[in-house]
């Protein structure tokens, strides 16, 4: 039996530069999972971004939440993933989700909250936005 979703639309992009590896995309992947399983969304767009959005999941409650794998190796944009929002949802997510290794460019906000899970240790990169947690123990 599901329980009925605690969240509204949740966003996550996954950081697929040429820095990711397999290894680190399956760790990713089984890290947010967990944390958008807890969180029991109504709709989870998934986005795997380089420069740009690569590919995109949709995935809808009751459905499991199930990430495919998939790994780009390009340039580090996570910016991008901002504008396709704006550019693709008619209203703004519940929260956007980020996982990077943080070696992007960090130069306007979006409209909606923003976390970073930034792998690496803490303070290495300090998004001047935005809620920064550090996920070090992938390494």
């Amino acid at each position: 039996s599901h329980k009925e979703p605690q969240l509204g639309h949740v966003v996550v992009q996954l950081d697929v530069s040429g820095s990711i590896t397999a290894d680190l995309m399956r760790k990713y992947v089984s890290h947010v999972e967990q944390v958008v399983g807890a969180a029991n969304p109504q709709k989870i767009t998934i986005l795997w971004t380089d420069t740009q959005v690569k590919r995109t999941q949709v995935i809808e409650w009751p459905e499991p939440c199930e990430i495919d794998h998939f790994i780009s190796q390009g340039g580090t944009n996570m910016e991008y993933g901002f504008k396709w929002v704006e550019e693709n949802e008619m209203e703004d997510p519940a929260v956007f989700i980020c996982i990077t290794d943080g070696y992007t460019n960090f130069t306007k906000a979006p409209s909606f909250p923003v976390i970073w899970c930034i792998d690496g240790e803490e303070g290495h990169v300090v998004p001047p936005y935005g809620t920064t947690i550090y996920i070090n123990n992938y390494k």
